[in-house]
């Protein structure tokens, strides 16, 4: 499985979208907007990042995929 497959796990785990909810705005149809400067406070849960086997990135990979 590809690191961004793993991410997409984290990203879509119930308590990330519980997260999502307290820094974005709902809509009616479930639907969650969140900005992209609100999007730096949320907040990855452990317990998510270790069922998928996400292992951080080197910096200097992050990095390397803005160039």
């Amino acid at each position: 499985m590809f690191y961004v497959d793993r991410l997409c796990e984290v990203l879509a785990s119930a308590e990330t979208l519980s997260n999502l909810r307290r820094v974005g705005k709902s809509y009616g149809s479930g639907a969650i907007k969140v900005e992209p400067r609100a999007l730096e406070r949320v907040i990855l849960p452990r317990k998510a990042i270790n069922d998928c086997g996400l292992l951080p990135m080197p910096r200097s990979r992050q990095l390397s995929l803005l160039a």
